[in-house]
Parts: structure tokens; sequence; C-alpha cells
């Protein structure tokens, strides 16, 4: 990620707990999944020009959890 030199901004929910990979986990292996809220921080440190928006309590799809608040962040970052 920081080879991108465009700003990117991240929306997360919290909640979100998805782990890319989980169908090829080992049995008997163990790790923690999509722990996001920890995550996030960590991938937009590593942006040149990062913005991370966190939605507290909402998971993998803020967008169908709570379009009120999703669209409330979304929107304004095309706004002239």
């Amino acid at each position: 990620m920081p080879q991108l030199t465009v700003p990117v901004t991240l929306i997360i929910g919290t909640r979100d707990r998805t782990g890319p990979g989980r169908a090829f986990k080992k049995p008997g292996g163990t790790y923690k999944l999509g722990q996001y809220q920890v995550l996030g921080k960590e991938v937009a440190d590593t942006l040149q020009q990062g913005n991370l928006i966190e939605l507290d309590g909402l998971g993998h799809m803020p967008q169908f959890e709570n379009w009120q608040r999703f669209k409330a962040v979304f929107f304004p970052l095309f706004a002239g």
C-alpha cells in the first residue's frame, strides 16, 4: 500500500470479523480473523494519503447494515 500516491479512504465496520482465506485454513490451525478495528489503523498508517473512517458497531457490510450512517460519511468524500 505505501506505493499508492493518491488519496485513499477506508470505511470499515469495527465489528467486521471476515477472514480472507478462511476456506483454506488447515484443521487445527488457529488465528484471529479480521480484527478490522486493528487492521484498519495498520493499513491506513501505510498509506501516503490515507484516511480511516470507522463505523462503530457495524460489520462487514456497513452500507447495508445502516445505510444512514454509511451515506453520512460516504457521500461527503465526493463533494467538491
